[in-house]
């Protein structure tokens, strides 16, 4: 998104948040949790993320994505459920198999 490289977030998040709302896409939902997760809004994101499942229970971003807002609020035991959601769904996701061990570690 090009306002999303030039800085302008709250743009970027308005661009996506409609995008999303109006065609019922859950990538939109993605962008939107990536980009306040990256801000901190953790609430907000989390937020996005219930939007993107809503569309898709099996979005596996929006899973890897909650996943990794667990770790960020201390719940580990969630972050390993959300992980072992998405291997379940795509055994070869490096990404939820890396977080996993990550999480892990944390516990």
């Amino acid at each position: 998104n090009i306002l999303r490289q030039q800085g302008d977030l709250q743009g970027a998040l308005e661009c996506f948040r409609m995008a999303a709302v109006e065609t019922g896409c859950c990538e939109g939902w993605d962008a939107c949790g990536e980009m306040l997760r990256g801000v901190a809004e953790w609430n907000d994101a989390s937020m996005c993320c219930q939007a993107a499942l809503e569309v898709n229970p099996a979005n596996i971003a929006a899973l890897l994505l909650l996943g990794l807002l667990s770790i960020d609020a201390g719940d580990v035991s969630r972050a390993l459920s959300l992980f072992d959601q998405v291997l379940h769904i795509d055994p070869s996701n490096q990404k939820a198999a890396q977080s996993r061990l990550y999480a892990l570690n944390l516990s």
